[in-house]
């Protein structure tokens, strides 16, 4: 599905360690039209990382 705002293929990786902001920004950022990878640290965001291209990377600058 295509949105004003992300193409098809677009890819966000969320990193924050606060559970229920990972789940309210997904919820929001998917229902926008893209893919999101919410993860809760910075390890399994270098693993998500390695693999796909992502259009747009957001991290919590205070995230343990």
């Amino acid at each position: 599905m295509s949105s004003f705002l992300f193409d098809d293929a677009e890819r966000v990786l969320f990193v924050d360690d606060d559970p229920e902001l990972r789940a309210a920004f997904a919820r929001t950022v998917r229902s926008l039209g893209a893919h999101v990878d919410a993860v809760d640290g910075l390890a399994a965001a270098m693993a998500h990382a390695q693999a796909p291209t992502y259009g747009v990377v957001a991290i919590d600058y205070r995230i343990p």
